[in-house]
């Protein structure tokens, strides 16, 4: 019962219940003190009324005898009558001929009487005249239409507003009997009501924390409150036993299905990474050594796809086979085809060497026993690095694109079909020669058919625009920007198809000595090392023998300064690091090493430039040469490193 007390739904029921009767209570007194007081107050005038034309009546003869005792007794008589406050008798001209004030007549009267004296008597009115004085009604009654005087009975409003009082005080008591029943009908409604809101507050509570194992047990103590109740409560309550029950087995299903999904899960992550297995990582030394550059990238939609890329080198030939293919369809049913499709083609490298024959025969091992009809695009290239020339056939793949320091242009189709459909189809091929700086780069429709949330594609439009802003990157770094490209592209949405991108590019050999760098000790046998390599440099850049004897004399000189004066034997371990770079006919070097602050720019003096070389301080020689052939000169110290930079435009 305390809880009940206690509980909101009663606060707030009480509240609207005091509420509620304070207002009953207000508005019923009010109008029914003011019907009570209109009631009483007309029954006082038309008693007061009475009186008063009752004595003008009785009193019209006495008055004109002069009998003024006569008239005192007739007043005195109606003194006790209920309501009656005060009697008294004017005549004409205002004199008070009787009254019932004792011990004299108040002052209130007397003003009155004079007032009254002053006004013209035909102003007099010869009716009945009521008039409210502070607590009484005053009725002016007329004797002989007003000839002879007039008579005043006041009647007692306190009187009225007393049993007013009494009254409202009455329904008041009967208003708050009403109340304290209307609160305890409320009580009883109240905890009808809140006893199975409480179980309900308390069952809810249990369910938030419930791990759906098992039921709670509440459901019995719960069902036995609500038994006998057919309403809302009742129906909410079973809805609430209801909603456990399913819950529990809906949670015991979704163990079983998570279960389920998570191993299978597990064995698409398997299969992935067993996919994955399938396609080669090698690194490729043959193709560096025979400037060339070659990556590949692939990310399927789902955990496995149907895109798939190959390559291996020929040693023996001297060739570059690489390939990218494409499955119909997605996820396992495309994955275990490429499987079947990769393996059939690496089968088929072991007999053929052309990529037209390669395809003849996969096609013919892909197009037995393919039920589900399922088939693939292709792209097989060859690449002979003595020749540099590309030989490839499309079996029904996209184009892909040859890419030159100029334009960006697709392949020329080799009107091939894809695999898997016509067991007798024979492929073609073509060949392209592959200049210096030149790129091909093959994918997948996923690139080219990947779309934002407008539902717009990324397209061929798109992809040859950015493969042109590519044109001089390596593959890795143009695969990456294009990838980076298609996903900003589709704003987060989910991938569509498998991306699959490989690129093969000719470098142009002298990019590779655009910029060397390689590092010296401090040992004066290392004067060698640079010249070959300083030689080469010049030499791979073609670069005049005249032009760069000067540079690696002034070159030498500086390293060699830095051996004997720069490096003491507290350095730990001194390291001379050299790089030299050639860009629009400039060659500027950088010369850095970890010995102790030298600047020999400064510690040298070589003012006196006619002294003969031989006769020169030591050290003083190099700094000459570079103050004399070299355009720009400078040094710096940072992060506890001396570093010479010389520059010199041919």
């Amino acid at each position: 019962m305390a809880k009940i007390k206690q509980s909101k739904l009663f606060k707030k029921t009480l509240l609207i219940i005091i509420a509620l009767f304070a207002l009953i209570s207000v508005v019923t007194c009010f109008f029914s003190g003011t019907i009570l007081y209109k009631y009483l107050t007309d029954e006082y005038i038309s008693k007061g009324t009475t009186i008063a034309q009752t004595i003008s009546n009785t009193a019209v003869d006495i008055i004109l005898n002069q009998d003024h005792s006569t008239v005192q007794a007739t007043i005195d008589q109606f003194l006790e009558i209920d309501g009656v406050s005060y009697l008294y008798v004017i005549d004409a001209n205002n004199e008070i001929l009787s009254h019932t004030f004792s011990p004299y007549i108040p002052n209130r009267l007397i003003n009155k009487i004079q007032i009254e004296s002053t006004i013209i008597k035909k102003q007099k009115s010869t009716q009945v005249a009521i008039r409210r004085i502070d607590n009484t009604i005053d009725i002016e009654h007329p004797i002989l239409l007003g000839k002879i005087g007039y008579v005043h009975v006041g009647m007692n409003l306190s009187i009225i507003i007393e049993q007013i009082k009494k009254e409202i005080l009455k329904l008041i008591g009967i208003i708050f009997i009403i109340f304290l029943m209307s609160v305890y009908i409320a009580f009883i409604l109240i905890k009808q009501i809140s006893k199975p809101l409480i179980d309900l507050t308390s069952y809810s509570k249990l369910l938030a924390n419930h791990d759906f194992e098992k039921p709670l047990g509440f459901q019995d103590k719960l069902a036995s409150t609500i038994k006998n109740q057919n309403d809302e409560i009742g129906t909410l309550a079973g809805a609430f036993i209801k909603l456990e029950l399913t819950l529990i087995d809906y949670i015991k299903n979704l163990k079983e299905t998570t279960k389920i999904n998570q191993k299978i899960q597990s064995e698409l992550n398997i299969a992935h990474a067993i996919q994955m297995s399938m396609l080669p990582t090698a690194s490729l030394p043959e193709l560096k050594n025979n400037d060339y550059a070659f990556a590949s990238f692939i990310k399927p939609a789902k955990e496995v796809g149907g895109d798939f890329y190959d390559y291996y080198f020929d040693k023996e030939n001297e060739k570059f086979h690489f390939i990218l293919g494409d499955v119909a369809g997605k996820g396992v049913p495309a994955a275990l085809f490429m499987a079947i499709t990769l393996t059939l083609i690496r089968t088929a490298n072991k007999t053929e060497s052309s990529p037209s024959k390669i395809l003849n025969f996969a096609n013919k091992l892909v197009c037995e026993n393919n039920e589900s009809t399922l088939f693939v695009t292709a792209y097989y290239g060859v690449l002979d690095i003595k020749t540099n020339k590309l030989t490839y056939v499309l079996a029904g793949h996209n184009p892909p694109y040859h890419i030159t320091k100029n334009d960006v242009i697709p392949l020329a189709l080799t009107d091939g079909m894809v695999l898997g459909i016509d067991e007798t189809f024979k492929y073609s091929e073509k060949t392209i020669q592959l200049l210096d700086d030149s790129q091909v780069f093959i994918f997948t429709d996923g690139v080219t058919e990947a779309h934002n949330k407008n539902r717009k594609l990324y397209g061929e439009e798109k992809l040859e625009s950015n493969l042109k802003k590519l044109a001089s990157k390596l593959p890795k770094t143009l695969i990456d920007t294009i990838y980076n490209s298609v996903e900003k592209f589709a704003e987060g949405r989910s991938q569509f198809d498998d991306i699959t991108m490989i690129s093969l590019k000719k470098i142009d050999p002298l990019n590779k000595f655009r910029t060397i760098k390689f590092d010296l000790t401090n040992d004066k046998k290392e004067i060698t090392k640079l010249q070959q390599k300083s030689e080469l440099f010049f030499e791979k850049n073609r670069i005049s023998n005249r032009q760069s004897m000067k540079y690696i004399i002034v070159l030498e000189e500086i390293v060699s300064n830095i051996i004997l004066y720069g490096f003491t034997e507290t350095t730990a371990t001194p390291k001379i690091s050299i790089k030299l770079s050639f860009k629009n006919k400039k060659i500027e070097t950088w010369v850095t090493d970890n010995s102790h602050y030298f600047n020999p720019f400064k510690d040298f003096d070589i003012e006196d430039i006619n002294v003969p070389l031989d006769e020169k301080n030591i050290g003083g020689l190099g700094i000459h040469l570079v103050k004399t052939i070299m355009d720009h000169y400078d040094y710096s110290y940072l992060n506890e490193k001396n570093i010479i930079y010389i520059s010199k435009t041919i």
